[in-house]
């Protein structure tokens, strides 16, 4: 009985304390409990998102110039095959030109097909890895605070 009597007193005392910490952070006349190691885990982790986003920007952003330039490279093809028929003197260069430029569009295809799967992988693969340390970060900050109540 008198190990149930002390438990208890004890789990009180606890209470009573976090309870006054608690007040005393929300009025503003006590220092705010702060894990320093987990703050500064957290801004480590909103770096790392800005430089993610400003990566998937900057590729976004590529990926609609280059999209850009494919679509010139078609037009340009099929004006110069139009010239190249219109213009018999200057026929052999100008038929030289489109076929340049529908191999690049080709190409280019091909490329753009490839990078747009590599953007949506890196996409996956930043939002993976962000909502993982999310997590992790979110299951260690419960623990500690688990650790922090209970003892």
């Amino acid at each position: 009985m008198s190990s149930l009597v002390q438990s208890l007193r004890t789990s009180a005392v606890k209470s009573v304390k976090r309870t006054r910490q608690s007040l005393s952070e929300k009025l503003g006349h006590g220092s705010k409990t702060v894990d320093v190691h987990l703050d500064a885990r957290i801004e480590a982790l909103r770096d790392i998102h800005r430089r993610y986003t400003v990566v998937l920007q900057l590729v976004n952003s590529f990926t609609t110039h280059f999209t850009a330039l494919v679509v010139s490279q078609q037009a340009l093809s099929t004006e110069f095959s139009d010239l190249a028929q219109k213009m018999p003197e200057l026929h052999d260069e100008f038929a030289y030109n489109a076929e340049t430029l529908r191999t690049l569009h080709k190409n280019g295809e091909t490329l753009l097909g490839t990078y747009c799967a590599l953007f949506t992988f890196a996409s996956c693969f930043f939002l993976f890895l962000l909502v993982f340390s999310l997590v992790s970060m979110a299951v260690y900050f419960v623990l500690i605070q688990q650790k922090y109540w209970t003892s």
